[in-house]
C-alpha cells in the first residue's frame, strides 16, 4: 500500500464518498489530527461534527468527485466537488480545496477551503 500524501488524500475522499465522513476520519486520520474548515475554523470535535453531518444526509451520503491533485513531499492539495441531499430535502453541492498533511502514512492535518456561505446556508444549525 502506497503511503504518499496524494494516495492517502484520495483514499480519505473515496472513503468519505463510500462510507461517510466519520469513517474517513477514523480510517485515515491520526487520533489527534487537526482539521481546519472555513467557516468554523479549527474543528474542536472532528468525530462529533462528522457524525452530525453523516446523520443529516440521506441514504446516498455525500459523493465526492476529484478534479485535480498536486502533491509534494508530505503534502497533497486536492480540488474536488460534492453532491448530496440532506434528509430534509435540501441539496448540498460544494467545491473544495483540501490540503492534506500526511505523517507516517496517516493524515495529521487537514485544511478545507470551500464556499462558506453555502455551508452556512445548508449546515448552519448542524455545525
Amino acid at each position: 500500500m502506497s503511503k504518499d500524501a496524494a494516495t492517502i488524500g484520495r483514499r480519505f475522499l473515496e472513503t468519505l464518498s463510500e462510507d461517510g465522513l466519520k469513517e474517513a476520519i477514523v480510517r485515515h486520520c491520526a487520533h489527534d489530527f487537526t482539521w481546519w474548515a472555513g467557516p468554523v475554523g479549527v474543528v474542536e470535535d472532528p468525530i462529533g461534527l462528522a457524525g452530525r453531518i453523516d446523520e443529516n444526509l440521506d441514504d446516498r451520503g455525500l459523493k465526492i468527485t476529484i478534479s485535480g491533485v498536486v502533491a509534494e513531499g508530505n503534502k497533497a492539495a486536492i480540488e474536488c466537488s460534492s453532491h448530496g441531499t440532506l434528509k430534509n430535502g435540501v441539496e448540498y453541492n460544494n467545491k473544495y480545496h483540501f490540503l492534506f498533511i500526511v505523517d507516517d502514512g496517516i493524515i495529521s492535518e487537514m485544511k478545507e477551503y470551500n464556499d462558506t456561505k453555502h455551508v452556512l446556508d445548508v449546515w448552519g444549525d448542524i455545525l
